[in-house]
Order: structure tokens, then sequence, then C-alpha cells
């Protein structure tokens, strides 16, 4: 009677070893079925099936022929993006606005339309004084507030329109994204071909 009982306990902790394996298996099988599926909804800098050169949501014109600007330094928002244009994962809009940013204090509006500081701060090269790392801090990185976040290209455009008047109308000047796709449609912007 024990050895039965103790021969039931066994085949339960095997038969619940082997549903946990099976579990993790599982976890881990959806979990590469889900990276690969947003690696493929990005479309990262892939050809397109439309036969375009490497088009994608982040480049509409092409990488090959219209190729995106660099970052002007590394930048922290909150975490390090790289200034390679094929990892950094921001749209040709988000480069061309990031680099007209300069250090200083701004205020912006997040989705409950209530106000916050932004604190954009650089580190120079002493010898050369260019630009070598940006920081871009603010309450709304906080993980509660971060839900109230706007688009990073609506708090860009916010807050550089309180820069000098010439930064200012240089990010007036971007194209949107949604221009840009416009104008490609209509056949009045060139992409890759």
């Amino acid at each position: 009677m024990a050895r039965q009982k103790q021969d039931d306990e066994t085949n339960d902790v095997v038969g619940g070893f082997s549903a946990l394996v099976q579990e993790l298996r599982a976890d881990r099988e959806a979990r590469s079925k889900h990276e690969e599926k947003v690696v493929n909804r990005l479309g990262k800098f892939k050809e397109n099936p439309d036969g375009s050169p490497k088009r994608s949501v982040f480049n509409l014109r092409g990488q090959r022929d219209y190729p995106l600007p660099e970052l002007k330094c590394r930048l922290f928002a909150p975490h390090p993006i790289d200034r390679d244009p094929e990892v950094s994962g921001m749209t040709r809009e988000e480069i061309e606005l990031v680099n007209l940013l300069e250090p200083g204090e701004y205020r912006f509006t997040l989705t409950d339309q209530s106000q916050t500081t932004m604190t954009i701060s650089a580190v120079k090269n002493k010898a050369t004084g260019v630009v070598e790392q940006m920081r871009v801090e603010t309450p709304a990185f906080d993980r509660e507030m971060f839900k109230q976040m706007p688009p990073m290209t609506r708090w860009l455009r916010e807050v550089l329109a309180q820069h000098p008047a010439e930064i200012a109308e240089q990010a007036d000047a971007v194209m949107t994204m949604a221009q840009e796709k416009k104008g490609i449609a209509a056949g009045e912007i060139a992409v890759a071909v």
C-alpha cells in the first residue's frame, strides 16, 4: 500500500514535470513566433514584396538610394539609441527632428493634456566643441507617466517649437512621414526602385 502511494506520488511529480517541460517548450515556440512576426511586421531594411530595395516603415523611400541620416550624436531617451540608422528603430522624420535638438529646459503636453518638463543635456568634446552625447530626461519616462507619453514626433515638434527661431523653422520644414507617404503615392517624391 505504501509502495503504491509512493509510486503514485512519483508519477504525479514526473507527470507534473513533463507538463512543465511541455509548457516551457510551447512558451519558447510562441516567443520565437512572436519575435519573427515583429521583425516581419517592421520589415526593417528588408526588400519589400513590391521589389523596392530596403523600403520600410522607417525609410519609406528606400535605404539603398535614400539612406537615413545618422543621429548627430549618441542619444539616451531614456535608454541608449544607436547612432546607426539601420538599428536605431527611428523613422527618417524622428532622426531629422532629433538632430535639431539643443540642450535646455522645455515643456510639452502629455496625452491627457497635462504639461510636464523635459531636460535635454549634452556632452561636448572639449577640443572641438562637437556634441558627442545627448540625454533626454523627463518625469514622463517614469513607469506610470509613460502611459501618457505622446508619440515621439509630437513631443519633438513641441519641444523644437521652443528652440530659437532658426531651429524652430528647420523643424517646421521637416516633412512628416504622412506627408512623405502621400507624396510617394502621388508620384511627387522619388523612391528607390
